[in-house]
């Protein structure tokens, strides 16, 4: 592959990580390196996946805003903003159950779901925190209105944080 080739992939992979316009290549690239060195629980090999691109989705808490390329990074996205703007968040939505007994959050993939088989939707969010991604438009909805509620922020078209999902 030609030099020319390897840099545009690597420039979409940085992209494809972005989590707000406002984010450097290098942070990207050392939040990723962060990521996949990161020391955790011993757990199956999870299989690659790429992002995969469906559209643009505004995504907006207070004055900061991004695009994202999914409904699932939007919902990754907002719920890692506000983690980052409310300490404890997690811990709270890791509290949170569903009425399936699923959590919104949890710190390993198994401990999202109540029974086996569903971990491989998990998704790392932050910080040793894992996301439930098996979800449809509606139950991201109204995830993030919990997620919301919880940091003490509004949510909706007028609300101060937002995904367009």
């Amino acid at each position: 592959m030609g030099w020319i080739k390897q840099k545009l992939e690597a420039h979409k992979l940085i992209e494809a990580a972005r989590l707000d316009l406002g984010e450097t290549q290098l942070s990207i690239i050392k939040r990723a390196l962060r990521a996949a060195i990161k020391p955790g629980p011993a757990t199956a090999p999870r299989r690659a996946s790429t992002p995969r691109e469906t559209g643009k989705y505004l995504v907006r808490l207070g004055d900061r805003q991004s695009f994202a390329g999914s409904q699932k990074q939007a919902y990754l996205t907002l719920l890692s903003w506000l983690s980052e703007r409310s300490p404890g968040l997690l811990d709270a939505l890791g509290r949170e159950e569903t009425r399936r007994g699923r959590r919104i959050v949890a710190r390993s993939p198994q401990e999202l779901y109540p029974r086996q088989g569903l971990d491989r939707y998990a998704e790392a969010l932050c910080d040793g925190w894992w996301a439930d991604l098996n979800l449809s438009k509606d139950q991201k909805q109204q995830r993030l209105r919990i997620a919301c509620r919880l940091a003490g922020v509004s949510y909706g078209p007028h609300g101060e944080a937002n995904a367009e999902i």
